[in-house]
């Protein structure tokens, strides 16, 4: 990131004091800036008759690109994951254009393109799962959409002892001591459902989660919970 100039007030002011007779440095630290800078100001004044400061950053020059903005539009609309380094390649041997990739990076923030990408899964393409996402899409949301009472979201989570932390800081020559439970690791799972008016059927299993538990949580604990509620098993009302 570019540092701002120093205003024209103190430049006048630097020049004026070694113009009485002072030297570059002297006037470094009567004005608290480096010694290069009084020198650049007396190079600056002599060469343009003035103290403005020149503007910085990238003027907006396309340069060796110019007249290459349509090209690279329809390349990137061709190959849209190309990268900066594709692009430089592509340039050369197409172009006879030698840049560096971050001048082909900042071209393409100037042309107001940016380096994004959404990944959607291949199975997407699947007649099966297409019919699938297009009735859940379709049908489904918006019938769900009407009957939140009836949702239940499943969710679970897992602690395991060897998640403590196993280093930390201290004086140089010592150690930190800590303490956690020796010997095998344990792990416990919470796992609960969770409606639109609170949490339901929580449940903690001694060990990791699998199919069998996950089964009988939704079998025992889950529709026995909706039952004692009078809600009923969810999932005879979901169909729309």
């Amino acid at each position: 990131m570019l540092g701002k100039p120093h205003p024209v007030e103190l430049r006048a002011r630097v020049v004026g004091f070694v113009d009485e007779g002072h030297s570059h440095r002297k006037a470094a630290r009567h004005f608290r800036v480096s010694p290069t800078f009084a020198n650049d100001m007396i190079k600056l004044r002599r060469e343009t008759g003035a103290l403005a400061a020149k503007r910085q950053g990238n003027l907006g020059h396309a340069g060796k690109l110019r007249g290459l903005e349509a090209w690279v539009r329809g390349r990137l609309g061709d190959r849209g994951d190309l990268t900066l380094d594709d692009l430089r390649l592509e340039l050369e041997q197409v172009h006879d254009v030698t840049v560096h990739r971050s001048s082909v990076g900042g071209w393409l923030h100037r042309l107001g393109l940016s380096h994004k990408k959404t990944l959607l899964a291949t199975e997407q393409h699947r007649p099966d799962v297409a019919l699938a996402r297009r009735v859940w899409i379709t049908r489904r949301q918006p019938f769900m959409g009407k009957a939140l009472d009836r949702l239940v979201f499943i969710d679970e989570t897992s602690l395991n002892t060897k998640m403590v932390k196993t280093t930390g800081w201290a004086p140089v020559g010592e150690r930190l001591v800590d303490h956690a439970p020796f010997g095998h690791w344990h792990t416990q799972t919470f796992i609960a459902g969770l409606r639109q008016d609170g949490l339901t059927a929580p449940w903690v299993i001694d060990g990791a989660i699998n199919r069998a538990l996950f089964n009988a949580y939704i079998e025992t604990q889950l529709l026995a919970a909706l039952e004692t509620a009078g809600r009923g098993d969810p999932r005879q009302s979901l169909e729309p």
